[in-house]
């Protein structure tokens, strides 16, 4: 099975305990970017982050949010 490695956003521990207190809203975070390794894609989608043209990755089990847009995205995927 080969895999790939894509930029994905997240919300750092203590920005996302704050979030779900409601103290702080996922808009004031600062989402940090980490490499993950994807071994299944179902489908990705685009999104648009806080004025950016991001993509959703869509997998079996969660969505991630990828900061590069969908058609540079697409790219990745041309030798298939």
């Amino acid at each position: 099975m080969k895999a790939i490695s894509l930029p994905v956003l997240f919300l750092n521990g203590n920005d996302l305990q704050l979030t779900e207190l409601g103290v702080k809203s996922e808009d004031e975070c600062i989402p940090e970017i980490k490499e993950v390794l994807f071994y299944r894609i179902d489908a990705i989608s685009p999104y648009n982050y806080k004025g950016e043209n991001y993509s959703i990755i869509h997998t079996a089990s969660q969505d991630f949010i990828c900061p590069i847009e969908i058609k540079k995205l697409n790219k990745y995927f041309d030798f298939i």
